[in-house]
């Protein structure tokens, strides 16, 4: 009996509106919402939109309660008590989910959009927003002065960053390389010490030993000469060193 009065009801509000609701833009938005399939399917979510949509456009959201719509939409008896039946909120949540997905979907494109805010069973009817391809996007908008200058100095810090650290790998490589290379051996030891071979000194010639520490190098020739010993002794040396 309850669930045939409410569609009786349903159907009542949502065929014979006031004359002057033709006309009303907001209820012609209502209408299209209550012929999609949700709404046909459920006759307690159509009935209960019809309703408050009827109050509302004619000023009478303020005064919505929830025992007023109980009693009105869903049938219930003259002493029904809200606090101990929460069919009204359960109803009135589904009815916010269900405008929501409307919006969402099917009334995507629509100007006028309509939604119950929380707290209150009055409708409340408002311009759609803007549509996101009006607003510019990120890339064309003028950044800002201070913003640009921000961003120059990054890139500034960013390029003298990669220079030094440019410096500090070749300076770091050239390190490598010059350790890597043997120094060349003195005078007079580079005469009898190739670099990167063995050398084995036997010393059996005192001239030899004169030669190293003689401050010039001996050529053969000055070698075969008679007197070499007396001539190779450095003259910081004392003249007995060799006795």
């Amino acid at each position: 009996m309850g669930h045939t009065q409410t569609t009786s009801e349903s159907l009542r509000l949502t065929r014979r509106p006031a004359p002057d609701f033709r006309s009303d833009q907001r209820w012609q938005l209502i209408e299209r919402i209550l012929s999609t399939g949700p709404f046909q399917k459920s006759p307690n979510l159509r009935g209960l939109l019809a309703y408050l949509a009827e109050q509302s456009i004619q000023g009478r959201a303020g005064a919505l309660t929830e025992r007023q719509i109980g009693i009105a939409v869903f049938g219930k008896s003259a002493d029904y008590i809200p606090a101990e039946d929460s069919a009204v909120r359960v109803q009135v949540r589904q009815l916010r989910l269900r405008l929501y997905e409307y919006f969402a979907q099917e009334g995507r494109n629509e100007c006028l959009h309509v939604e119950i805010p929380k707290g209150s069973y009055g409708l409340e009817f408002r311009q759609a927003p803007a549509e996101i391809s009006s607003i510019p996007d990120a890339a064309s908008r003028p950044v800002p002065q201070s913003i640009a200058a921000h961003q120059s100095r990054l890139r500034e810090i960013r390029f003298w960053v990669a220079v030094a650290a440019a410096l500090v790998c070749a300076i770091g490589w050239y390190q490598t390389a010059k350790m890597a290379v043997p120094p060349p051996v003195p005078w007079p030891l580079n005469a009898v010490i190739q670099p990167g071979r063995q050398t084995r000194i036997v010393v059996s010639d005192s001239s030899i030993m004169l030669r190293l520490l003689g401050d010039h190098e001996i050529t053969l020739d000055e070698y075969v000469q008679p007197g070499l010993r007396s001539r190779m002794i450095p003259d910081h040396l004392p003249p007995n060193v060799y006795r």
